[in-house]
């Protein structure tokens, strides 16, 4: 979906740029197209994602990716296919846009306004995407999300019926 929309999108001195994985055979030749393979040094990963005017993600299928928030915390804004929890990390207009799934007519539209977005509107969507995973992703806010979600689920019992339903399938007396 993505090669078919920067087919459309036909800018000459756009180059992208991917995060692991090998270059596909069908990208060869048609587009500037750099791959850094597995990164896992944290301080070249950010420079990585901040060297991107967006992130991108056409997915068919997802949950809460982890690269829409390493883009974000990076000041990136994100391009992304609205499925599963994708709109939790985007707030279309101001830290990125959602397409519909497949939708590549959509993709090259949003691809094209971020390449021709003025300067300073860019560096306010930058901004806009830290102070957004800055407010709503830091680990702490998360580490205390899990935690009243685990509270509130051994409140309801289902952690205690998952657990008894464990351990007899397991043949051990339940508790």
């Amino acid at each position: 979906m993505l090669y078919a929309a920067l087919e459309k999108l036909a800018r000459p001195n756009t180059i992208l740029l991917q995060l692991g994985g090998t270059t596909p055979s069908e990208a060869e030749g048609r587009w500037d197209h750099r791959v850094l393979e597995s990164i896992h040094d944290p301080r070249l990963l950010r420079l990585a994602y901040s060297a991107a005017d967006a992130h991108i993600l056409p997915t068919l299928a997802d949950n809460l990716p982890n690269t829409l928030l390493e883009a974000a915390a990076c000041g990136v804004p994100s391009i992304a296919s609205d499925v599963g929890g994708v709109s939790e990390v985007i707030d279309p207009g101001n830290t990125g846009w959602l397409v519909a799934p497949a939708d590549v007519d959509t993709l090259a539209e949003q691809i094209g306004r971020v390449i021709d977005e003025p300067a300073t509107q860019a560096n306010d969507r930058r901004r806009a995407c830290r102070a957004f995973a800055e407010s709503r992703f830091t680990p702490a806010l998360q580490a205390r999300r899990y935690a009243e979600l685990f509270e509130y689920t051994i409140g309801q019992g289902v952690v205690r019926e998952v657990l008894a339903g464990e351990t007899n399938r397991l043949g051990v007396e339940a508790a």
